[in-house]
């Protein structure tokens, strides 16, 4: 008598020898069911509590019967998908993670086998073979995190490893700010350069490369005397497409915020309104005091400040003072 006749006859979970087996079907996407047996079990309550666990998970769709599907596989699918809601830098990043880093590690291992002990030491072999940094460790173990959340989603896997799986501590940056002494060395080298303007601009209003290279004439109010920061360029390598190719991209900066002035000892106050559409390095007088207030009702305001000198405790020279 095989099997499938016993446990027609013995129910369900059923011994064989001294162990006891289950029996799930699964549902397949043509809308048919395979079988899946599971035994081992030592005593016939355990794989009672275990069948019912299988057969919710089987209902729900959680367990898939194509179990041989590997992680490039995978990988590859779902990249050629996922990349077209990504913008050209985020593309080039998850392109070089999946195919330097991931795929030639780990993408051999079966989709349903990842477990996070095994990328635990993924990770740690990028760092120790690999020479990354453990930033650049978190950055390849997010778009993994993405990758198999969307096998989560899709009832490929059940469980998410990566949510289990420890990654490398980023050491805390440290900033190395220039001193007035230092600044003034940069500004006197770069005098009369074909780098002048740039520089100056990044130096003295604390503008990123891409901000910079991103400015237009027509960014310079010379009656308010500001300057719109309004879009970034980058150069972008798109691996996806030609290993070789070079295009421009343009980014939008975001935000929305009133900045007011007023002059000490009067009642005078100018305004200056500042959002994503229209974004303004705005400098902040001597002798003024100032006030920035958020005009959005639900989003958090995010700004960046910079001076021209570190400030020092011991020797304060400014002071609270309302503006309006």
């Amino acid at each position: 008598m095989n099997d499938k006749r016993a446990y027609n006859k013995k129910g369900n979970p059923f011994q064989r020898g001294k162990t006891w087996t289950i029996i799930y079907y699964i549902k397949n996407a043509d809308g048919t069911k395979t079988q899946k047996w599971k035994g081992g079990y030592k005593t016939k309550k355990e794989a009672e509590e275990d069948l019912k666990v299988y057969q919710a998970k089987a209902a729900l769709q959680q367990i898939t019967s194509d179990t041989s599907l590997i992680l490039s596989q995978y990988l590859d699918n779902w990249f050629s998908n996922h990349k077209k809601m990504l913008a050209p830098n985020t593309v080039n990043g998850y392109a070089v993670n999946i195919n330097n880093h991931i795929i030639p590690a780990i993408g051999n291992i079966k989709l349903k086998d990842i477990k996070p002990c095994q990328l635990e030491t993924f990770y740690t072999d990028l760092i120790e073979e690999k020479h990354l940094s453990a930033k650049t460790v978190k950055y390849v173990h997010n778009v993994l995190k993405v990758a198999l959340k969307a096998a989560v989603d899709n009832k490929l896997i059940s469980d998410n490893p990566c949510l289990k799986a420890k990654t490398p501590k980023i050491p805390k940056y440290q900033s190395q700010l220039l001193s007035v002494q230092q600044l003034k060395t940069l500004l006197k080298a770069v005098s009369g350069s074909r780098y002048e303007v740039e520089i100056k601009l990044a130096a003295m209003l604390g503008l990123r490369k891409g901000e910079v290279l991103g400015l237009k004439i027509s960014d310079l109010d010379t009656e308010k005397h500001t300057l719109h920061i309004q879009r970034q360029v980058s150069i972008v390598r798109d691996n996806t497409i030609d290993k070789d190719s070079l295009y421009y991209g343009v980014k939008p900066l975001s935000g929305h915020a009133l900045i007011q002035e007023r002059k000490i000892g009067t009642d005078e106050i100018i305004e200056f309104e500042v959002s994503g559409d229209r974004i303004q390095a705005v400098h902040m007088l001597p002798g003024y005091a100032h006030n920035i207030i958020n005009l959005s009702a639900n989003t958090d305001l995010i700004t960046i400040m910079w001076a021209n000198e570190q400030f020092n405790p011991q020797h304060p020279d400014t002071f609270f003072e309302v503006v309006k």
